[in-house]
């Protein structure tokens, strides 16, 4: 078993002194911290303690090899000095290993009540939480589980349960931000006698110490550079100034682009992906030497290896006091353990012992010593630069005494820097960035024929390079037809109807180019579904097989069969469409081929979503893979994802909010205006700004319905195109300007919750958090997210009735909303504050709970007890509810808290007292993973089966603002779930 120990402010958890409060010591449901040796061999568990003063050990200690030990809190006695834990492991006398446990008196006694009777000692696998070391001994049906050679968790009738069922009911020490998430599974055998030494001495256990600090992250996965080619960055570094005086309406840019398309031509697809993916960063670490040698001490407090030490010690070499021996040279050598790329070394003289000059030399591969550096006039702080790219195994420093006898050296540290070369260094990902921003530049040039060859490099580009970011902004260039406005407003450029349409129109060229792009781009999606490692239905993958490897025949007569509701299809209707001529033929304009686009991407991000269900169970290399922030067209999340989204949004909706004004132009009051000016991405009173987006917006409607008619004219001729190409809702078509936002928000969604899961810090990828001066800065997003937050929250606002022309963008805004929490308020107080300042007063309230819970091989009667007593406490405060469930299903309490009454008021004073009685002692209102967490919801009509996929758990509790639905309404939405999905009864 892995040792572990704490870092940061929560060093020293089990160090503190036992609380001497008369509340604190009877508590039974208080966790306490103590020691916990664990067999190497035979996993016996001993929980050691000091029969002196009657307690655990619970001080840790760690030896001069670093190994972690325990103590008694009052005396020296110690699993490194008392016998028998010194000696190792009390059964098989194997070397053990101290680890610290947080548990409560209550769940030791719980645990000695389901101890099988009649037996010593089980095989049993404790639950552990890796950052607070918090424990449980899981069990079911009142009996402890057992560990067999196949499964970690066996009850007693046989049945295996997985380590996901105890994640939402395992208690977390406070400030755990672990709450929810995967626990570590620990072999142990298990003997009752120890749990009875427990319950003897743990209430002289220290209690378990708060944590505190900021929200936990891993480590984000970063290739490191060592060694470049500086030749070639400084020709990127020419070439990109070159490129930023390129003058796209210019004649001349014809023949250097020609000269890109033939290149890009020969580039197969994604074959560019693992250049600029995972990302790259030049190193910055400083390199210790392994060992290191002198030609002399002066003795042993200055031996050669203080050199590595950092504290006032250093390096003497000895004196020669005899003058007829000449004077020879003293030298200290340092040896790396693998050659390593250096940039510099530093060196720190004593002042005392400072040599006039000396020479330093670098060793390849145990080769002789090349000087690189002869210094003449010494200070006490020396750096020197090592040639680059120069691979390193040794150091040599020689000190040459200059006409003195009696001389000594010292030396108190050297520094050695590896190779980070950032004046000349690109990073991949930055130049395909500029790449990309050249000949997006060029793809709208005033040129036909630029447009056309810098349109057909970026298809080439995108395809090679599997960049999101690449194809996003490939589609919003398409779909604007404009340059990107550099500012912090970006907008449409200010041109009419006519202009837009002669910019749109695609020549014979290229729409035969974007024929060969699409079909290159559906082959690439469907090898990466059919690909990957995931949670795909493997009926799934045979469709997705079928419909791509059959001829155009053969693919028509397959996709009638996808109306069958059994059958689910992990690729959508668009990638599907694609290997379809007749279809491919229907694309005339650039938007329309920037709607096919955006679509793609977007039926890929709806099956990465599918993947990502019930993530929190995902354990060893599933959950490596949820903190891959780059996958081929999928997934790239930077701060340029949330900006060329934002702007492509904007930039169409504002349109669709420049008709409904002048609709409403008449009866518009300025209150009117503040509800609707969400989507009006400018506000400095440029009316022709205006005017461009309603253009823009007409035209693009224009164009989607005339790519709709020619599809539903072949489809009269076919009889074969799939009904589900209308889309997905009433009045809604994926050939609209609506249905283009849905798939940006649907990619934005999928982006968002792999940013989630992936526990990476946001600042690692570009995303400083806000600063919080006070409070109410606490409801900010980081910078580079907040204008994605506010967009989100206003088209919330802007479609909450079926029959809104918004209400699909507004209903997937919603999910993006609440996806994305976590990481617009990073922080557990964060998201408490937005719930609470969100609730408002007069909210309805749901409680939806499994019915019957038996996550665990039983009936848990704690959530049926807990809607009991809610109801009466409805009762007895005269509040308005109902509850509506199915056996086997869904049970569902809709409460009305008054309209005069504040929400969080009734929360914290009626609801949470019920709850805690009904079992959930340690639930709190508070935004975060608990056994019955707080869902903030912002739109009524969110999907609900989408919904039960992704969140685990038996129980929630969710929250309607009086502006976003009435407490009708919420009942009503309910009782239509039940009726469409189960067998619906009232409870």
């Amino acid at each position: 078993m892995t040792v572990s120990s704490r870092t940061g402010n929560s060093v020293g958890l089990a160090s503190l002194p036992a609380s001497t409060s008369s509340i604190a010591d009877t508590d039974a449901s208080l966790l306490r911290s103590f020691a916990v040796l664990l067999c190497s061999k035979c996993l016996y568990s001993e929980f050691p303690g000091c029969d002196v003063h009657g307690s655990l050990y619970t001080q840790q200690l760690t030896d001069t090899e670093g190994k972690l030990h325990a103590k008694c809190p009052r005396c020296s006695a110690g699993t490194n000095t008392a016998r028998p834990f010194r000696d190792g492991c009390r059964r098989c006398k194997a070397s053990t290993t101290v680890t610290m446990w947080v548990c409560s008196l209550q769940d030791i006694q719980q645990t000695m009540k389901a101890f099988p009777v009649m037996t010593e000692a089980i095989e049993h696998t404790v639950l552990i939480c890796e950052h607070c070391f918090s424990v449980i001994f899981p069990r079911s049906r009142e009996r402890l589980t057992v560990r067999t050679a196949l499964e970690p968790l066996t009850t007693a009738s046989g049945n295996c349960l997985k380590v996901a069922n105890y994640q939402l009911g395992m208690p977390h020490v406070d400030g755990c931000l672990r709450r929810g998430m995967p626990l570590r599974p620990v072999a142990v055998q298990l003997p009752k006698s120890e749990l009875k030494f427990i319950v003897e001495r743990i209430e002289n256990c220290p209690l378990a110490m708060k944590l505190t600090g900021k929200p936990q992250y891993r480590s984000r996965k970063v290739e490191i550079v060592t060694k470049q080619n500086h030749l070639h960055q400084v020709a990127i570094r020419l070439l990109s100034t070159v490129i930023g005086a390129f003058d796209p309406d210019s004649a001349a840019a014809v023949g250097p682009l020609r000269q890109v398309v033939a290149v890009l031509e020969k580039i197969e697809p994604l074959v560019l992906f693992s250049e600029w993916s995972p990302p790259r960063q030049l190193s910055h670490k400083k390199v210790p030497p392994s060992e290191v040698a002198s030609s002399s001490v002066f003795d042993m407090e200055h031996a050669a290896s203080r050199v590595l030490e950092n504290n006032s010690s250093f390096w003497r070499s000895a004196i020669k006091r005899d003058d007829n021996v000449p004077q020879s040279n003293e030298w200290i050598v340092c040896q790396f353990s693998f050659p390593i790329t250096l940039s510099s070394i530093e060196l720190k003289w004593h002042p005392d012992y400072l040599p006039e000059q000396f020479s330093l030399g670098i060793s390849r591969y145990s080769m002789s010593y090349d000087t690189v550096a002869v210094v003449v006039a010494s200070t006490t702080e020396s750096r020197i630069l090592v040639p680059e790219g120069t691979l390193v195994t040794s150091i040599k420093i020689t000190m040459m005494p200059v006409n003195a006898s009696g001389k000594s050296f010292g030396l108190v540290s050297i520094t050695c820097n590896e190779a980070s070369f950032s004046s000349v260094h690109t990073s991949t990902g930055l130049v395909l960035r500029n790449i990309q921003r050249w000949l997006h530049d060029a793809a709208v040039s005033s040129l036909p024929v630029v447009r056309d060859l810098a349109l057909s490099a970026l298809q080439r580009l995108c395809v090679a390079s599997g960049s999101l970011c690449g194809l996003l902004q490939l589609a919003t260039c398409l779909v604007l037809n404009t340059r990107e406005r550099v500012g912090p407003t970006v907008v449409a450029a200010n041109m009419n109807r006519k202009s837009w349409n002669q910019l749109d129109l695609l020549s014979k060229d290229g729409q035969s180019s974007a024929q060969v792009f699409v079909q290159e781009l559906a082959a690439s999606v469907q090898r990466i579904v059919l690909g990957a490692h995931s949670q795909v239905n493997l009926q799934d993958k045979h469709v997705i097989e079928q419909l791509f490897l059959l001829q155009e025949v053969a693919i028509r007569s397959a996709e009638s069969k996808l109306s069958n509701k059994n059958v689910s299809c992990s690729t959508g209707l668009f990638t599907l469409l694609i290997g379809r001529q007749d279809v491919l033929e229907s694309i005339k304009r650039r938007s329309q081929l920037g709607l096919i686009i955006l679509h793609m991407i977007s039926e890929l991000s709806a099956w990465q979503m599918k993947r990502m269900q019930k993530a929190e169970e995902f354990t060893g290399k599933q959950e490596l893979e949820l903190m891959q922030l780059e996958e081929p067209f999928a997934m790239e999340i930077c701060p340029e994802f949330f900006a060329i989204s934002h702007r492509l949004l904007i930039s169409v909706l504002s349109g669709l909010h420049q008709q409904r004004q002048d609709k409403t132009d008449s009866r518009t009051q300025k209150g009117g205006e503040d509800d609707d000016v969400a989507v009006n991405a400018n506000d400095d009173g440029n009316d022709n700004d205006g005017e461009s987006f309603q253009d823009l917006y007409d035209g693009l409607a224009s164009s989607f319905g005339h790519f709709r008619a020619d599809v539903e004219k072949q489809e009269g001729q076919n009889d074969s195109l799939p009904r589900h190409s209308r889309g997905g809702y009433t009045g809604h078509s994926k050939f609209s300007p609506e249905g283009l936002c849905v798939a940006v928000l649907e990619i934005v969604t999928s982006n968002l919750r792999r940013l989630v899961l992936s526990k990476i810090d946001p600042i690692e990828i570009g995303i400083t958090p806000a600063q919080a001066h006070n409070e109410n800065d606490l409801l900010s997003a980081p910078p580079a997210l907040n204008p994605t937050v506010s967009l989100l929250e206003q088209l919330i606002s802007l479609g909450t009735k079926r029959s809104d022309a918004l209400f699909p963008v507004s209903l997937k805004a919603a999910a993006a909303m609440e996806v994305g929490t976590e990481t617009f308020y990073p922080s557990a107080h964060q998201r408490t504050k937005v719930l609470a300042s969100r609730m408002g007063k007069g909210a309805t309230l749901e409680v939806q709970v499994r019915w019957p819970v038996q996550e665990r091989g039983q009936e848990d009667p704690r959530y049926e007890r807990l809607m009991l007593m809610l109801q009466f406490e409805c009762i007895k405060l005269g509040i308005r509810q109902a509850v509506r469930g199915t056996w086997y299903f869904f049970m569902h309490l809709v409460v009305e808290v008054p309209s005069v009454r504040a929400t969080e008021e009734v929360l914290t004073q009626h609801f949470a007292p019920c709850i805690q009685r009904a079992g959930f002692s340690s639930w709190q209102v508070t935004a975060g993973a608990q056994e019955l967490s707080i869902k903030l919801q912002r739109h009524l009509h969110w999907n609900r089966v989408e919904k039960m996929l992704q969140d685990s758990g038996a129980g929630w509790i969710r929250v309607y603002p009086a502006d976003v639905a009435s407490y009708d309404e919420v009942l009503a939405d309910v009782e239509g779930f039940l009726a469409e999905h189960a067998t619906y009864g009232q409870g």
